[in-house]
């Protein structure tokens, strides 16, 4: 079993460009699979959403993320005969700060062969100043988490930008990556 993350801030549109991906990379053997975690986390939701909440309700409601997300991960895993694509922000910027999402236990248990980090031109993504700059340091303190967690687990690491109205460029770069573990 491999597992694949597949990362970025919200406002790259990963799951537009994963539904293309995963499309082109349908198998019927169950060789693929694929789990959407930022879809289904309703806490990332409350967190993102939530007003007035410390710093240490927050690390509580990632926490219980956590525990959400890994049992997702092992279900998938047993479902699956070969590899596991995961759709999963890394970090979760909030009024309190940027936090990480996944934590170094996950990494340990699941090691990804693969990190996929797609990135966006703040310029693209929003027309705000204020919002370019805030996009730009999420995306910074992303991409170092990234290469932490792939130097940290051995993971290869693919990063990419990704350009608006270019999404069948940016898939299929992804797709080339993705190729490459299953064939590999």
């Amino acid at each position: 079993m491999k597992i694949i993350l597949i990362t970025g801030i919200p406002q790259v549109d990963r799951g537009v460009l994963i539904e293309i991906v995963m499309k082109r990379l349908n198998s019927p053997q169950k060789e693929l699979d694929f789990v959407n975690f930022d879809d289904m986390s309703d806490i990332m939701k409350s967190i993102i959403n939530g007003k007035d909440l410390s710093i240490k309700q927050i690390s509580g409601m990632i926490d219980k993320m956590n525990d959400e997300f890994e049992k997702t991960v092992i279900k998938a895993m047993k479902k699956c005969n070969g590899v596991l694509v995961v759709n999963c922000s890394l970090t979760l910027n909030t009024e309190m700060g940027i936090f990480p999402v996944l934590s170094k236990e996950f990494f340990e248990s699941f090691s990804p062969e693969l990190i996929i980090l797609v990135e966006g031109f703040p310029l693209e993504l929003t027309n705000k100043d204020s919002e370019m700059k805030a996009i730009e340091r999420h995306q910074d303190i992303n991409r170092t988490y990234a290469f932490a967690y792939s130097a940290f687990s051995h993971s290869a690491i693919d990063r990419l930008r990704a350009k608006k109205g270019k999404a069948d460029d940016a898939a299929r770069s992804i797709t080339i990556s993705i190729r490459s573990v299953v064939t590999g």
